[in-house]
């Protein structure tokens, strides 16, 4: 008989871990790291064990990743497509081990470690050698069809691409990317094929699904199929495809670690089986993440192009995962005042792998008065400018504090929010098109179309310098609408 305790909470865990399972696989958004995710994970795992009867086929300890997002079509997969159970330490290793020589008969078998790259998983079909379909995950069974994607790209994105994009976002002012995985599974799931083409996305091919010939062909008598992992990779290089070069043929488990670590005979593997969602003849062992104390000077907020808010923290400068860290990601209020991180604390950071640092907690123990609790911008109330227009002088600059950086950029917000100015929205029908009722059209040197309307329309015509002035001098904004 089940607790209703322990029900109540595998349905909180299971609800908490869907959403998460959703904003990552789906949205390419994640809004807890790494560690965390786990946590609930093996919390729900281990009321799974101790009450089979809450074990159901909606369990996220059943399922691979989420749902296949809108605007693709969906793809049925000739094989499953798992997801590895994770050890993360030496202990797990080796008791994952026991468990395989159990189910084995205490056989003797090779093991095939490999990096773990952190990326997208994607299945590929080639029919007389040319790519017919890719296809993503999913939820193991359904996933997306990306092909026209993927015939762009040579799906993981490298350390140096990654940085050289959120060096961008930086500039424009734009959140940045949480980690290489995301931003390669949502720069890959681009519904425009010339946005993947521009993200320099790599790939490895790491495991074989179906080979399609018969046994008795003339080719397959010529070459036959590889009979165990380690041959497959190798197979797979001499057809030209990109395998990663750091992986070993073990026999034992001696000095691994952050590796996927595989039984690499086929028939072996076939005995073991599937449990849930995991194969049992693999694991993932995890790098530990890295974790230093510093002080979190101020949250501020990055405001993305779409008007979100997304605060992070400025920290003192200091050097974790190998790299210097001044900023990392708070993602959003809610995780803010779940943790109590508060501008002031002293705090803990961390960095795993390749992951943006975050900021794990306070440490609440060296807290001296002077800390302050954050308060979310009151931007949050005014999602577009037309309900800004409406917003206090109060309200204004306090949105303008947080959003700009420098004078003129206060001043356009402030413009642009304030009802006489009579900016009301920007973007999509307002920006794309001229009208009688346009009080200033700004232009580069390729205006086009717009251009000849404004002209049309006697509309004055502002380039760069005219447009900062006029920032300069709200009054004359107020003077030439009249």
């Amino acid at each position: 008989m089940v607790e209703a305790d322990d029900a109540r909470r595998a349905d909180e865990l299971t609800r908490e871990i869907n959403n998460h399972n959703h904003r990552y696989y789906v949205l390419d958004d994640p809004s807890i790291s790494d560690g965390e995710y786990d946590a609930l994970m093996q919390e729900l795992r281990r009321l799974e064990a101790d009450n089979p009867a809450l074990v159901t086929p909606q369990s996220p300890t059943q399922r691979v990743g989420g749902a296949p997002a809108a605007g693709f079509t969906q793809v049925q997969h000739r094989q499953p497509m798992l997801s590895l159970a994770n050890a993360f330490n030496v202990e797990d290793l080796e008791a994952w081990l026991r468990r395989v020589k159990n189910l084995l008969d205490g056989a003797d078998f090779p093991l095939v470690c490999e990096l773990k790259i952190d990326g997208l998983a994607v299945s590929l079909t080639y029919e007389n050698g040319i790519l017919t379909q890719g296809a993503t995950r999913g939820d193991g069974s359904t996933g997306e069809d990306v092909t026209q994607n993927i015939r762009t790209i040579r799906i993981y994105l490298p350390v140096e691409d990654f940085e050289r994009l959120n060096e961008e976002r930086a500039r424009q002012g734009e959140p940045l990317y949480a980690n290489p995985r995301n931003t390669g599974a949502g720069s890959l799931r681009q519904l425009d094929p010339k946005i993947t083409a521009s993200r320099n996305l790599q790939i490895w091919v790491y495991s074989m699904g179906e080979i399609g010939v018969e046994i008795g062909d003339e080719a397959s008598q010529a070459s036959p199929p590889p009979d165990s992992h380690w041959d497959a990779l190798e197979w797979l290089q001499t057809l030209g495809f990109r395998t990663n070069p750091h992986n070993r043929l073990c026999s034992t488990l001696d000095d691994v670690d952050g590796v996927v670590i595989k039984v690499s005979p086929f028939n072996y593997q076939e005995s073991l089986g599937v449990v849930g969602r995991e194969p049992r003849w693999a694991i993932a062992y995890k790098f530990p993440a890295e974790q230093v104390t510093t002080k979190l000077l101020d949250i501020r907020i990055n405001v993305g192009r779409t008007g979100s808010l997304n605060p992070y923290a400025v920290l003192e400068p200091v050097v974790v995962g190998g790299a210097t860290v001044k900023q990392a990601s708070l993602h959003n209020e809610e995780d803010i005042h779940r943790k109590d991180i508060r501008a002031r604390d002293w705090v803990i950071l961390e960095r795993a792998g390749d992951v943006i640092p975050h900021v794990v907690g306070p440490v609440a123990s060296r807290r001296d008065g002077s800390e302050q609790v954050f308060r979310m911008p009151k931007l949050a109330r005014f999602p577009n400018l037309e309900a800004l227009a409406q917003a206090s002088e109060e309200d204004l600059t306090e949105i303008a504090r947080h959003r700009a950086k420098d004078r003129r950029e206060r001043s356009l917000l402030l413009q642009a929010g304030r009802a006489e100015t009579r900016i009301k929205a920007l973007g999509g029908g307002v920006t794309s098109s001229v009208s009688a009722k346009t009080n200033y059209l700004v232009a580069g040197e390729s205006a086009g179309s717009k251009l000849n309307a404004a002209i049309k329309l006697n509309t004055p015509v502002l380039d760069e310098a005219a447009f900062l002035a006029l920032l300069d001098d709200p009054a004359s904004a107020r003077d030439g609408s009249s």
